[in-house]
């Protein structure tokens, strides 16, 4: 489910996910290509270090907003869906002249604890992982990377080490 509206200079889209299971533990979303006006330092006191001011995107049990460019980034968000809301949303808040763009992917996973049956999936990452990198080999790279890192944005990537235990990030 989404809408479109626009308020004073602004437009406001949201996306409601509603999860097909009670065993869903984990969001993944997928950021194919993603791109939002960069992060700034103006437009609040409060915050003096870069963050996203104008243009964002604020995901349900996300403590910080998305802004520039994510592609080919992810996130994990956690969801109990037993224990808490059976929905996470999506919230772009664009500039009405804006050039945004995205394709995103989300995948809701179930995870293993919470029911015997389910085979262990390789995607889902360890509680409290905003990133998770399974793969022997890839890349990493911080949010918006080449551009403006914005602040306050505290999270923890993790690495699968089950592929090799020598593994080493450079």
């Amino acid at each position: 489910m989404s809408n479109f509206n626009e308020i004073s200079g602004q437009a406001d889209c949201r996306y409601a996910i509603r999860a097909y299971s009670i065993n869903v533990c984990q969001l993944r979303i997928d950021f194919r290509f993603f791109h939002l006006a960069q992060p700034s330092t103006s437009g609040n006191f409060a915050k003096p270090y870069t963050h996203c001011a104008g243009e964002n995107l604020s995901i349900s049990g996300l403590d910080f907003s998305l802004c520039g460019l994510l592609n080919n980034q992810h996130i994990y968000i956690d969801w109990d869906v037993k224990y808490q809301t059976d929905e996470k949303y999506l919230h772009f808040k664009l500039e009405t002249n804006s050039n945004a763009m995205w394709f995103i992917e989300a995948n809701q996973i179930e995870c293993t604890y919470k029911s015997p049956i389910i085979i262990a999936d390789e995607l889902e990452a360890p509680k409290g992982c905003l990133q998770y990198f399974y793969k022997s080999t890839g890349q990493i790279e911080s949010f918006n990377y080449g551009m403006s890192y914005f602040g306050n944005s505290r999270y923890a990537i993790c690495f699968d080490k089950k592929q090799n235990n020598n593994a080493v990030v450079e």
